[in-house]
């Protein structure tokens, strides 16, 4: 039967193809519960779950206090099923390896058997390439923009 409920924590900024419509493409009864702190996260998430059909929802909450984060998607998603936990660039963020343990062991401890972690332990953010103030001027050569040019 395979997963059907997901709980993606640090979900970021909507996105095409996200977790809701992916699963629920699949299957419109997946139910999945997003969570992020983030405050303009939170006014993306409100305009598009005002769209969306099937069990979706969104959680103000950090990853830091896992027992909120349970608390909320308990309302939407059925512990005694499995529940498949993305934690997609977000555990990285937890610096002290104890305590992103502990949250870890917290996430799991509530999920039935037959659940899964999917994590990314990324650098969170897209690769990137620094330049000096001369490649720069040349990037943007001052005659293509009417002769206004960068300030040094």
């Amino acid at each position: 039967m395979g997963i059907r409920q997901f709980l993606d924590i640090g979900t970021g900024l909507p996105t095409t193809d996200n977790t809701h419509e992916v699963a629920q493409r699949v299957d419109p009864s997946c139910r999945i519960v997003y969570v992020d702190s983030d405050p303009i996260v939170l006014a993306h998430a409100h305009a598009l779950l005002n769209t969306l059909e099937g069990a979706t929802d969104y959680i103000d909450a950090d990853v830091h206090d896992p027992d909120t984060i349970l608390r909320g998607a308990a309302v939407t998603l059925d512990f005694d099923q499995p529940i498949a936990i993305t934690m997609l660039g977000v555990l990285n963020l937890v610096t002290d390896t104890d305590e992103a343990e502990a949250i870890v062991r917290r996430l799991l401890n509530a999920v039935p058997p037959g659940s899964h972690l999917v994590y990314w332990n990324g650098q969170g953010s897209a690769p990137m390439t620094l330049r000096s103030h001369t490649d720069l001027v040349r990037l943007f050569d001052i005659t293509h923009f009417g002769g206004v040019g960068l300030n040094r």
